[in-house]
């Protein structure tokens, strides 16, 4: 992994997963990665680019590609959005799906307000695998809202309160994360919410 020094904003990262595994099929499992940033201080922006090998089978590849801006609107708001391919090659085809992000974070004192939402659409491609929450087919894309609170407490402390809603399409079956769901199947189309409240204190 390397990343390049700062030159009036940019910089440059780039990684390499060596092919150290060798499963069965004989397969080469390994990733190269890069991201282009700039961080003009109100203004930063990223373009990033990953190639799996052979992680779906031998001989196939994945990719996966975002683009990234953030604004400092002033010292209390920013502005974020993002979007993101993901093309994902299996034994029976592709599986591509693409997702955008944006969110929006306001400061009032010690108050403050958070908003993000995603919207992936319904994936396309010949592929009859599903890999992790990503398969083909009309229907099979969702969409997650979420609001937050946070109080500060101090300059390290801060107490926080977040809702968040996940509504699948009528064949998706995403899910949140940090919690299995049951087998697929019994989620399908499924809407999600939940609940948090926290306390954060960086050390």
């Amino acid at each position: 992994h390397y990343w390049t020094p700062q030159w009036q904003g940019w910089s440059l990262r780039v990684a390499r997963g060596m092919a150290e595994e060798r499963p069965a099929s004989g397969a080469h499992p390994s990733l190269t990665s890069a991201a282009l940033l700039y961080d003009g201080g109100a203004l930063y922006a990223t373009v990033a680019h990953e190639e799996h090998r052979d992680y779906q089978g031998r001989a196939l590849s994945d990719r996966g590609s975002k683009l990234a801006i953030a604004w400092r609107v002033d010292s209390a708001t920013q502005l974020a959005v993002a979007v993101e391919s993901l093309r994902y090659a299996t034994a029976t085809g592709e599986l591509h799906r693409r997702t955008a992000y944006v969110s929006a974070t306001r400061q009032f004192g010690r108050h403050g307000l958070r908003v993000g939402l995603a919207h992936a659409q319904s994936a396309t491609g010949s592929a009859l695998e599903t890999i992790g929450t990503v398969r083909a087919g009309d229907g099979t894309g969702a969409t997650h809202a979420t609001i937050g609170y946070d109080y500060q407490l101090s300059k390290r402390s801060s107490l926080y309160a977040y809702y968040t809603r996940l509504a699948n399409g009528r064949n998706g079956i995403a899910g949140f994360a940090i919690n299995g769901l049951g087998r697929d199947g019994e989620t399908t189309g499924a809407t999600l919410s939940g609940l948090v409240l926290g306390i954060r204190h960086n050390f």
